[in-house]
């Protein structure tokens, strides 16, 4: 059975922020299949989306091979594929998080979406 857990990270210029993450317990060992993210604000040039496993980062994309809901000054979504997903394949070991954090660059940048997991034994 495939699982999903939202999650939500906004960061200002120059910082980073850290969803809470999807943790692997005893009694529900986790394997993360995927994540599913937009943006909700127009991105900017540097800024990433990342993705951490405890303290190592293991993925880093631009935000801009994101999709956004809305671009500036517009009543359309900036694209029409509205689904954005990483695959990711990664068992998490009891105990460990995996987390996705967006660093901002030139402005605040806001991402929304779910961790796509599987319960494994």
């Amino acid at each position: 059975m495939v699982y999903f857990q939202a999650l939500d990270a906004s960061a200002a210029s120059g910082a980073t922020d850290y969803d809470d993450g999807l943790s692997s317990t005893t009694e529900n060992p986790k394997t993360l299949l995927s994540i599913l993210v937009i943006g909700t604000v127009l991105g900017s040039v540097g800024s990433m989306i990342q993705i951490w496993y405890e303290q190592e980062k293991i993925a880093e994309l631009p935000i801009f091979l994101f999709d956004n809901l809305f671009a500036s000054g517009q009543s359309e979504p900036y694209s029409k594929n509205r689904i954005n997903e990483i695959e990711v394949g990664f068992k998490i070991p009891v105990g460990a998080k995996v987390k996705l954090a967006i660093k901002a660059v030139g402005g605040t940048q806001t991402v929304v979406g779910a961790y796509r997991y599987e319960i494994t034994a």
